[in-house]
């Protein structure tokens, strides 16, 4: 079958093993239903195979400016199940609307997957796990508290990007959206009671990076970041998209032809109906052989050894590294 001549698209961006989703590798598995996609990254090894913490003074602005046009005030989709929420605090000064961060009272950090767990700051070793990388800090003045499930919608209520000890903080002030969450508060003025008024639900998702290497791209690092990120927030317009064409079947004869990454036509990924494949990516070429295993594993084999990425129709996220 002739490979096709219309590009699909993809998210990924990548190395020589294997597929990047979102600078990352990611994993996904959709119920037989559609209605939940649960997403899971590993390690970006060949670009990011130890975690730098060079001393930097500033964000470097084009990495800054980039992650507030992806994230601030947008709308994203939880990935993992289980995040927990809490009743926004009111107090002097703030209102239970999510506008001030002393409103927040459950805390989510996840720290740079290539960062040994030996060099984490030792308030993080006593706390919850939400996964190996993510831990879960749920603070004394929380009211009451209820967890999201994986595709539930949250608006970005606050978000900053800063330097925290020569490591990059990207920190997320998160509302879940959904209407069972809402709750209501009313002022008392002696014997008569006030207006009632909403209260929301949320939490703050923190992640710690490394600091980008001199010899790394603002465009990897950019990619490197929505990667980890996209693990556990995901622009639920993309998530959407991804949802739509999940419904595609997959097999060999549907696999070849050419795969391009979501806003970026300079990368690309052709699958050869030889069951070769050809990855442009930073201006190089990366050659391999690929092969479809059960219903939507697939395996790219490259000199460096192999990797594994998921395809689901037209859409491939992938690159973990295989042992």
């Amino acid at each position: 079958m002739k490979p096709r001549t219309e590009p699909v698209v993809i998210c990924y961006s990548g190395s020589g093993l294997g597929i990047r989703a979102w600078g990352r590798s990611l994993v996904a598995w959709v119920s037989r239903s559609l209605a939940m996609i649960m997403l899971v990254l590993t390690a970006l090894s060949l670009l990011f195979a130890e975690t730098s913490y060079a001393r930097v003074d500033e964000v470097p602005t084009e990495i800054k400016r980039k992650l507030f046009e992806r994230y601030d005030q947008k709308n994203l989709t939880i990935i993992p199940d289980n995040v927990l929420v809490a009743l926004l605090l009111e107090g002097p000064g703030f209102n239970g609307r999510g506008r001030d961060r002393l409103e927040y009272s459950v805390n989510y950090d996840h720290i740079d997957s290539h960062t040994s767990k030996d060099r984490w700051p030792k308030r993080y070793k006593s706390r919850n796990l939400l996964d190996e990388y993510t831990t879960e800090q749920v603070e004394a003045g929380a009211k009451f508290t209820d967890s999201l499930t994986s595709g539930e919608m949250v608006q970005v209520r606050l978000f900053y990007v800063s330097l925290d000890k020569n490591a990059l903080t990207v920190d997320f002030y998160l509302v879940p959206l959904a209407g069972k969450r809402n709750a209501s508060s009313q002022n008392s003025y002696g014997n008569s009671p006030g207006v009632a008024y909403k209260v929301d639900w949320g939490c703050r998702f923190r992640f710690y990076f490394g600091t980008k290497t001199p010899e790394t791209s603002v465009e990897q690092y950019f990619d490197y970041i929505n990667g980890q990120i996209g693990g556990y927030l995901l622009p639920t317009d993309t998530y959407l998209s991804i949802e739509r064409r999940l419904r595609k079947p997959t097999n060999d004869a549907t696999l070849p032809g050419k795969y391009l990454p979501e806003n970026k036509s300079s990368q690309a990924l052709e699958l050869r109906p030889d069951k070769s494949y050809v990855m442009t990516y930073g201006g190089k070429e990366y050659n391999g052989k690929y092969e479809l295993s059960g219903t939507n594993d697939l395996v790219f084999t490259a000199k460096e050894g192999q990797s594994k990425s998921r395809v689901f129709g037209d859409v491939i996220f992938g690159g973990g590294d295989l042992d």
